[in-house]
């Protein structure tokens, strides 16, 4: 268990922060979204839109698109981290910078 919240950790998840996310609903943001600590609701558009709340699928891969820091709108930015691995490093492997899924 401890290697999970590490890994998390890694990633910009805090070990507090992961707690009971797996059924917690949020607001799917749209694509164009980009996480933004200083906009209101961290610049999810979709905020508010019930059509657009639901909770994240944990365990299944069709939700690796989305950006939980814009997601979990009711989280505060001392929720993240900064991600260890800068996805511009190239000096870092890629599987560490890149998701084999979404290649973001």
């Amino acid at each position: 268990m401890l290697t999970y919240f590490l890994v998390m950790n890694d990633y910009g998840i805090k070990a507090a922060t992961s707690l009971f996310l797996n059924q917690r609903e949020g607001y799917f943001p749209k694509d164009s979204d980009i996480y933004n600590p200083d906009q209101p609701n961290f610049g999810n558009s979709n905020f508010g839109d019930s059509s657009q709340k639901s909770a994240i699928s944990w365990g299944l891969t069709y939700h690796s698109y989305v950006d939980i820091r814009l997601f979990y709108t009711e989280l505060n930015r001392n929720s993240w981290n900064k991600c260890r691995w800068d996805p511009a490093d190239e000096s870092v492997p890629k599987f560490y910078r890149i998701s084999p899924y979404t290649e973001k």
